[in-house]
Formats: structure tokens, sequence, C-alpha cells
């Protein structure tokens, strides 16, 4: 369990900013992003919104907005997100 969140703190950076870039991209009035506290809470605050962005148009299921947005980079072994 410690390599997964091991990996998902490694990777917290990269995937947020590009959620963030997303919700901006999907919803131009999307309010600014309150920090959590943490680097991990903030990347989790960013996929919830892109997600939540993604079902108000026809993006497809949240699931996988959420796969194809961080490109299954929150657990890799390595950040691939640049």
């Amino acid at each position: 369990m410690r390599d997964w969140i091991r990996r998902a703190r490694l990777n917290a950076e990269a995937v947020r900013y590009h959620a963030t870039v997303l919700v901006h991209a999907l919803d131009p009035l999307a309010g600014a992003f309150e920090p959590t506290g943490s680097p991990l809470g903030d990347t989790l605050d960013a996929v919830e919104r892109a997600v939540t962005a993604c079902r108000l148009g026809p993006r497809g299921a949240p699931l996988q907005c959420a796969v194809v947005m961080t490109r299954g980079a929150i657990l890799s072994p390595r950040p691939t997100l640049r």
C-alpha cells in the first residue's frame, strides 16, 4: 500500500497541473482552487473538479475522463506528464 501512496505523491504536481488546465479549458468560469493543505489533496481536488467539468458536456463517462486526463499517471512508477 505504501508504494502506491508514494507514487501518487511523486506524481501529484504534474497531475494537478494538467487537471487544473483541463478544468479551465472545459469551464472558463471555474473559480480559483483553494489549497487543501497537501499536494496530494490539491491533486485529488483538481481531478474531481475536472471530472465534474467533463460531466457538464458530451465528454464521456467521468471515470474515463479521469483516466484519459491523468494518463494513468497518478499511480505510475515515475511521472509521465510534463
